[in-house]
């Protein structure tokens, strides 16, 4: 299990690392990532079938422990590797022209959602600059947001799951900025509000999880980009509206647009809460 263990720790804390920082992919580089990915899925799958998930579980809460300044790795994290790598390749800063047809030719094109995610992360790219620009013109808000998180960091349990109630419902905004937070000393922070908010999105009828979809949608994505589990929510959200998307390569491999007629879009998008953000972006 010591192995186990250490396969884990490299695939999550140097490959995941590797693929949203490196933009030098190759096919062979991208296929042993891949293989990564399918040795934590196949743990998965062996641990439960097996009857030992549970010592795997444990396991990875020492890792975690052990590992204060890394991300926290949880066993339904490893059910969502490939779609977890996917993740990390789209938003890598640096991403070669070409990389995105070598995904799309790999083993990861037969990823469920992977042409949505190729949606979600190209509004991720167009709303990116503008929501920088807006947090910088913010001082005090970021200060603000420092606060919060100096705060929460020191909860934990229900005490946190109380705190992150009374947020949402006073800002989701402020929720979903605390969750894409990229700071590492609040990494173990940002895992937790990510792991709680996926929860209540699946819960219907909660007016936590309608706050939320309300919420633009590159913060959306960018909260999504640091929680698998929250990604699984947004992905399964898009999935409903999948019929009306119909993803296509202009000028490039690597540029993704949307073509869908006007009604179509107004009627996706606004379910997503996210119309009219998308639509002043002339994405219609």
């Amino acid at each position: 299990m010591e192995v186990v263990a250490r396969n884990i720790h490299h695939f999550f804390h140097v490959v995941l690392v590797k693929a949203h920082d490196e933009p030098l992919w190759t096919r062979i580089s991208l296929e042993r990532s891949i293989q990564w990915a399918k040795y934590c899925e196949k743990v998965h799958h062996e641990a439960i079938t097996k009857g030992y998930a549970s010592y795997v579980a444990m396991m990875l809460k020492d890792m975690s422990r052990a590992t204060p300044d890394r991300r926290v790795v949880t066993f339904d994290d490893l059910e969502l590797s490939s779609k977890l790598l996917v993740a990390e390749l789209l938003q890598c800063p640096l991403l070669r022209k070409g990389t995105v047809q070598i995904i799309l030719e790999s083993e990861l094109a037969h990823e469920p959602w992977l042409e949505v995610m190729c949606e979600i992360f190209v509004i991720n790219s167009i709303l990116k600059d503008l929501s920088i620009e807006k947090e910088v013109k913010q001082p005090e808000f970021q200060r603000e947001s420092q606060m919060l998180m100096e705060k929460l960091f020191r909860l934990s349990g229900n005490a946190l799951d109380k705190q992150l109630d009374l947020l949402v419902r006073n800002s989701p905004e402020a929720l979903l900025k605390l969750v894409s937070c990229e700071d590492i000393r609040y990494r173990a922070l940002t895992c937790s509000a990510g792991l709680w908010t996926a929860r209540r999105l699946t819960i219907d009828d909660d007016p936590v999880s309608a706050a939320v979809w309300r919420q633009e949608s590159g913060l959306l994505c960018r909260a999504a980009c640091r929680s698998p589990s929250l990604m699984q929510c947004l992905l399964q959200r898009l999935q409903v509206h999948a019929e009306s998307m119909e993803p296509c390569f202009v000028a490039g491999a690597d540029e993704w647009v949307l073509t869908r007629c006007f009604l179509s879009s107004g009627t996706a998008l606004q379910a997503l809460g996210t119309g009219s953000v998308l639509l002043k972006s002339g994405l219609h």
